[in-house]
This record gives structure tokens, C-alpha cells and sequence, in this order.
């Protein structure tokens, strides 16, 4: 950050098999939080990812891997009490779509209401509010038809960044931002945000 510039971080989804919601992480939150550095949870293999341990097809691996490892640290952080600890710092989960989000956030809500006080006594707000406050962003996948519900209906137009996956091998690579452009189920200024102007915001890109 202070010698080469660079805006952010990846943590390695599988988390390496620990809950980044715990305490031994909090340095790395303080310190990025200090620095003003944005941290992405993105996923990865290493043996320990959702599913490694049960399928021998990659295919299965793939699927489960990618939305229910950001489902896990989202839980964990969340209430780990990590957004209200550490209230500037911004977290993005990515690459896992965000048909997601609804479900989850209800579902977090949930847990919270029936158990919060004694197991997620950090918190002072519902896991909810902190997914839809300004902290947490998300990406979308260019093709997601459930886009613009989650957009209209759950989370706003805010929060929300276009994620390439350029170059890997399941890419629309060289047509996905021109697959979201020719949306017409979005506007254009949402479109904008999507595209960019999230991401700029996220990353404190000027």
C-alpha cells in the first residue's frame, strides 16, 4: 500500500480452514482498516475449499466451492462482530455470484433474532443492516437473471461490482461487459455503477 500503490488484498476464500471472524484475525483487519486498504474474500483451491473433501469431479467441486465458501466467512465474519469492530473497513465477496444474497442475509437475520445476544453479542445491528450499510460489496456474474431483483428488491444499486473472471477458462472474455451494456433489464445508470463506479469506490480509485 505505502511503497508500491497497490489498493487491496485477497484473502483465499477456503480461508485455509479457519473462520476470519476470529480474534486472530483482527490485526490484519486493524491494520487494513488503517491503511484504508480493501480486503476480497475470493476463492481458491488448496484442499480445504467447500466440497474438495467429498467429490473426485472437478465439476461438482466448482459449483459448491465458489458461493459456499463466501457464504461461510460472510457467517463468520458477521458474527464475529468483524463490520462493527472495525467500521471503515470494506470487505467484497466475489466470484460467487449474487442470487446469493437474499437468501443468506435472511437467513443470517434469522439466526441473529433467535441467538444473537448470546452468541454474536459484538453486534449491534442486524447482520442485515451491516450487509446493506456501505461496508460489504458483492459481485454479480454478467449473465445472473436474478440481477436485478437482488438490485431492486435487497441490496440497491451501491454495493454491487462486474466481475470479469478474465482470464480463466469458464470466461466470457472478450464479450462480458458488452453482455451487461446490452442488458435491458437494467438501466443505464446502473449499468455505470456496475461496470465502474462501485469498483472505484470500493478500491478508492480516484
Amino acid at each position: 500500500m505505502t511503497e508500491l500503490g497497490f489498493v487491496g488484498a485477497m484473502l483465499a476464500a477456503h480461508g485455509h480452514g479457519k473462520n476470519f471472524g476470529d480474534p486472530e484475525f483482527h490485526p490484519l483487519f486493524a491494520e487494513a482498516e488503517r491503511l484504508d486498504c480493501a480486503i476480497g474474500l475470493h476463492s481458491s483451491a488448496g484442499g480445504v475449499a467447500a466440497g474438495e473433501d467429498r467429490f473426485n469431479q472437478f465439476i461438482s467441486m466448482h459449483t459448491v466451492a465458489h458461493p459456499l465458501e463466501q457464504m461461510i466467512h460472510l457467517t463468520g465474519i458477521m458474527f464475529g462482530g468483524i463490520p462493527e469492530l472495525f467500521p471503515r473497513l470494506r470487505i467484497a465477496f466475489l466470484e460467487a455470484g449474487i442470487g446469493w444474497f437474499p437468501y443468506w442475509m435472511e437467513r443470517l437475520d434469522e439466526e441473529f433474532e433467535k441467538r444473537g445476544d448470546v452468541e454474536a453479542p459484538l453486534l449491534k445491528r442486524k447482520p442485515s443492516e451491516y450487509m446493506r450499510g456501505g461496508q460489504i460489496y458483492y459481485s454479480f456474474e454478467p449473465e445472473e437473471r436474478t440481477l436485478p431483483y437482488v438490485i431492486n428488491e435487497w441490496l440497491g444499486e451501491d454495493l454491487i461490482m462486474y466481475a470479469s473472471d478474465y482470464p480463466h477458462w469458464d470466461a466470457m472474455i472478450g464479450r462480458s461487459a458488452a453482455y451487461v451494456m446490452d442488458r435491458t433489464d437494467l438501466s443505464e445508470g446502473q449499468k455505470r455503477k456496475l461496470l465502474g463506479a462501485n469498483a472505484r469506490a470500493f478500491f478508492r480509485l480516484k
